[in-house]
């Protein structure tokens, strides 16, 4: 099976912030058609967690199991579709998806950080109830497109060690974090 690596990027409020995480096929896929794959049925359900102060600006696809070709770059140009940007709108804090495999412990697990969210999914540090509500569809179309042995994108969702992509594990479940996450700082393009 091929494992491709797929980094998305967004800028929310000046800072930029990166995506990374991992699909896995039987191979035959063109680099092309997973980032219009990643646009198309990936973000599309990502955006409405995000204010309209959230820009997508693309989507660098290359494959894990031979990381000596070149990757595909999709300049892209899409906005968040929640919430208006508000001033109060903390650019760190996001909202997490949580991955889970079959395997127990930290080597089944992975996350992903969604920047932009609007202060008004949240109470404190925990996203309201409302909020949490309104993505559960969201999630279940995820899981739909991307998990379990048929997903929907013919592209399997997976969280596979940087030193060995080949060995992955097959994500079965995306759960919503209630608890708000903060994208860390890092250095942008640097151990993907």
């Amino acid at each position: 099976m091929a494992v491709y690596r797929v980094t998305n990027t967004c800028i929310v409020q000046g800072q930029t912030c990166q995506n990374v995480f991992h699909l896995a096929s039987d191979g035959g896929q063109l680099l092309t058609a997973i980032a219009a794959a990643v646009r198309d049925a990936w973000l599309s359900q990502l955006l409405p967690f995000q204010h309209n102060g959230a820009r997508w600006i693309n989507i660098e696809v290359r494959e894990a199991t031979t990381p000596l070709n070149a990757p595909f770059s999709l300049a892209i140009d899409i906005l968040g579709t929640g919430a208006a940007v508000q001033v109060a709108d903390d650019p760190c804090r996001c909202r997490v998806l949580k991955f889970r495999t079959a395997q127990t412990g930290r080597h089944g697990r992975g996350r992903l950080y969604i920047p932009g969210t609007s202060m008004s999914a949240w109470n404190g540090n925990l996203v309201n109830a409302a909020s949490l509500s309104a993505g559960n569809s969201l999630v279940q179309t995820l899981k739909t497109n991307w998990t379990g042995p048929n997903p929907t994108q013919q592209l399997a969702l997976v969280i596979c060690p940087r030193s060995d992509p080949g060995n992955f594990k097959s994500v079965v479940d995306i759960i919503q974090r209630p608890l708000a996450g903060y994208q860390r700082r890092r250095n942008i393009g640097i151990g993907i």
